[in-house]
C-alpha cells in the first residue's frame, strides 16, 4: 500500500466515512495551501468588516488574502492596522489609478514603465526622478488610492479569505499611514450603502445594452470611450459582460453605464423579463 502523509490519510479516512473512496489531490492541496493560518473562512459567512475588526482588535502583524471570482487581495497588517493594500486588478496599479485620476498621461506612464524595466526603482520614484508628479502629490494619490482599493473590497458577497499570522519583511512593504480600521470600516460601509441605494436607479446586470448608432462620437474620458468601444461592430453586452470586459472597477464601470445612458449613447435593448425593444 502506497505511504500517505497525515493530511491525505485524515482526508481518506474522513471521505471514506461519507462513502466516497478516492481522494481528490486538489482537496489536498487546498488544505496545504493553508497549513499555518490563523484565521480563514467564507465572506458569506464571515462579512469583511468583522475580519478587520477581529484581526485589529488582536493587534496581529501578518497578511489577509481575500480571494474573489475575478480578483485578489492582500492585505497587509502592522499591529492590527493596515499598512499596505496590493491588488491582482490592472486597473487598481499605481499607474493606470494616476491615468484615471489625470495625475500622470498614457505616455508618461508607459515612458515610466519602459524606464523601470532597466531598473530596480519602484514606479513611484521613477514618475518622481522624472518629474511626472510631485512626491507630495503622489503620497496623497497613494494614500487615497489605499483607501478605496478597501472600499472595493466592501463591495464583494461572494469569497474566501485566510490571515497568515507572523513576522512581515517590512524592507520590502511600502507602509501606507492612515489606515485606520474604525474609520475605514464606518467609511466602508457609508460608501457601501450610498451604492446600494445608487444601484437602485440602474439596470440590473442581465440588461442588454447596445450602443445607439447615430453617428461616430468620442467622449473625452478615456474609461468612458473604452466602454464605448466595446460595442463596435454593432455587437450587444449584458452589463454583466461589460463589468467582466472593462479595465475599470465594477463599481466604476456601472457609474459609467449610466453617464453613457444619461447621455444617449447607450440604450437598453433587452431588460430581464421583459419585452425586447426593437
Amino acid at each position: 500500500m502506497e505511504n500517505k502523509n497525515q493530511l491525505e490519510e485524515l482526508l481518506d479516512g474522513l471521505l471514506k466515512t461519507l462513502g466516497i473512496e478516492k481522494v481528490d489531490t486538489s482537496a489536498i492541496n487546498f488544505l496545504k495551501k493553508f497549513k499555518g493560518v490563523a484565521l480563514i473562512g467564507d465572506i458569506n459567512f464571515f462579512c469583511i468588516p468583522d475580519i478587520l475588526n477581529l484581526i485589529n482588535l488582536n493587534k496581529k502583524d501578518g497578511v489577509l488574502t481575500l480571494e474573489f471570482e475575478e480578483s485578489v487581495y492582500k492585505l497587509i497588517f502592522k499591529k492590527g492596522e493596515i499598512v499596505s493594500v496590493i491588488s491582482d486588478q490592472t486597473y487598481e496599479r499605481l499607474g493606470e489609478w494616476l491615468c484615471q485620476r489625470k495625475k500622470l498621461t498614457r505616455e508618461q506612464l508607459n515612458l515610466a514603465l519602459k524606464k523601470q524595466e532597466s531598473s530596480s526603482d519602484k514606479l513611484g520614484k521613477i514618475l518622481v526622478e522624472n518629474g511626472f508628479i510631485s512626491a507630495r502629490e503622489l503620497f496623497i494619490e497613494t494614500v487615497v488610492r489605499a483607501k478605496e482599493m478597501i472600499y472595493n473590497i466592501f463591495h464583494y458577497q461572494k469569497g474566501n479569505f485566510y490571515f497568515i499570522e507572523g513576522e512581515i519583511d517590512w524592507m520590502k512593504v511600502i507602509e501606507i499611514p492612515g489606515l485606520k480600521i474604525q474609520e475605514l470600516t464606518l467609511e466602508g460601509l457609508v460608501k457601501l450603502d450610498e451604492w446600494n441605494s445608487y444601484l437602485k436607479g440602474l439596470p440590473s446586470p442581465d440588461t442588454v445594452l447596445r450602443k445607439k448608432q447615430l453617428f461616430k462620437l468620442e467622449v473625452k474620458e478615456e474609461t468612458h470611450q473604452r466602454i464605448l468601444d466595446l460595442f463596435e461592430g454593432n455587437n450587444s453586452f449584458t452589463v454583466r459582460e461589460i463589468c467582466h470586459k472593462s479595465q475599470s472597477s465594477e463599481k466604476e464601470t456601472y457609474r459609467i453605464i449610466g453617464d453613457l445612458i444619461m447621455a444617449n449613447l447607450l440604450e437598453i435593448i433587452d431588460i430581464p423579463g421583459d419585452i425586447i425593444i426593437k
